[in-house]
């Protein structure tokens, strides 16, 4: 299917895609602001619903601005980045509103909480290799298409995550080494994640093959320009990701938010430790200050928060048993399990404070609580990624 049309958008969907309609039925595409009128091409149509691709704005929305990242258009993770950052913030608290719209005066939604300025404000980055004519590429995943950008910096990390592109593109390059492809099954690079925090950096380069050629190199090089830096190849085996420390301090540590934590692999502290501070101090002061029940440190189950679990539930500690007990903590991945659920009915509080990472699907969550007999659920969002369609939020829960 290919039909080129020219469409006036008119309301956003609840994951934020702009909505039309062409001959009567709806049109959902990405990239279009509500009450732009724009040149569009659909070429999928499913459960009466057409799909499509921009290809050009005619009557621009006053809230559309430049993307200050290059590759706004090729990478498709910062999929806000064309609206300004107000206008941003009131369309999540739009569509967060029509999410919980079912269940009336038993939920409370609060203004969001503005928690970092849109750019520069990571200290994480998960990128993947891919290949241009003979060269390696390094880049996030287009969730439109699956195919990976090639990027020389993000605009959502400072210039410590162009210096690591550029350093990892000349190593591929130095010592010849490809891109993995699943369908040759060639190639050594599969993916890279990396924290640069508290002054130390720490990478991890998944390959296709327990060795890396020229990774002593490599860490010798990353040392030169960040000082402090722990390297780790990874595998997969039958037993699962094997991982191996090229170079550094197996017992280091780094600060986050007043607390030392223990470096690791594949480590994620997604957000810049001084800029969060203020979030932290607003969750904990808030927390604390209406529900009493929360004792011991509040710190790990928030940094949880922005390790992309799904959901951490905190109530006043319990002798319920857990591989990694928390003191005063429960965490639960996935609410809507029949284990999940007998926890809820075996140790209800009177009161529940819920962290739920993406409100994409909030809806569920608050169903099955108020399913529960919490009669009573305030949501607080916080604007953790502001360049994307996320949005995190704090459900305070009354019996």
């Amino acid at each position: 299917m290919k039909i080129e049309t020219q469409i006036e958008f008119s309301d956003y969907t609840e994951n934020l895609r702009a909505l039309g309609e062409y001959k009567g039925q709806d049109v959902i595409i990405d990239g279009i602001i509500p009450g732009e009128t724009a040149e569009v091409t659909l070429t999928d149509k499913i459960d009466d619903v057409y799909y499509g691709k921009l290809k050009k704005i005619v009557k621009a929305s006053r809230y559309r601005e430049k993307p200050i990242c290059p590759y706004y258009d090729s990478c498709g993770n910062c999929s806000l980045s064309h609206v300004s950052y107000q206008a941003r913030l009131n369309s999540k608290a739009d569509a967060l509103k029509k999410r919980l719209e079912f269940a009336g005066e038993s939920v409370k939604i609060e203004p969001v909480e503005k928690v970092f300025f849109p750019y520069k404000y990571r200290n994480h980055i998960s990128l993947f290799f891919s290949h241009k004519k003979d060269a390696v590429t390094l880049g996030y995943k287009d969730p439109r298409t699956g195919l990976v950008s090639d990027i020389d910096s993000c605009a959502v990390c400072d210039k410590w995550a162009s210096v690591l592109i550029k350093t990892v593109k000349t190593f591929a390059g130095k010592f010849k080494i490809k891109s993995f492809s699943p369908i040759t099954g060639e190639g050594k690079l599969v993916s890279l994640n990396a924290v640069y925090i508290d002054g130390r950096l720490i990478l991890t380069i998944e390959c296709a093959g327990e060795s890396l050629m020229g990774s002593a190199w490599l860490h010798k090089e990353l040392c030169s320009v960040f000082g402090k830096v722990n390297f780790y190849t990874a595998y997969r085996s039958d037993a699962g990701m094997q991982y191996n420390l090229i170079g550094g301090d197996r017992k280091a540590s780094v600060r986050f938010c007043g607390k030392q934590i223990p470096v690791r692999p594949n480590m994620r502290l997604p957000v810049n430790d001084k800029l969060f501070s203020k979030a932290f101090r607003t969750i904990e002061d808030r927390i604390r200050e209406e529900y009493t029940l929360v004792s011991g440190d509040c710190s790990a189950v928030i940094t949880d928060l922005l390790s992309d679990n799904e959901n951490v539930f905190i109530k006043k500690g319990s002798s319920m048993p857990v591989k990694k007990p928390l003191q005063g903590f429960m965490e639960i991945k996935d609410l809507f399990s029949d284990n999940q659920r007998r926890f809820l009915k075996t140790f209800r509080t009177k009161k529940l404070v819920v962290l739920v990472n993406d409100c994409d699907g909030i809806e569920d969550t608050v169903r099955a609580l108020l399913g529960e007999k919490y009669g009573r659920v305030t949501v607080l969002p916080f604007d953790m990624q502001p360049q994307t369609k996320k949005l995190s939020a704090l459900l305070f829960c009354e019996t």
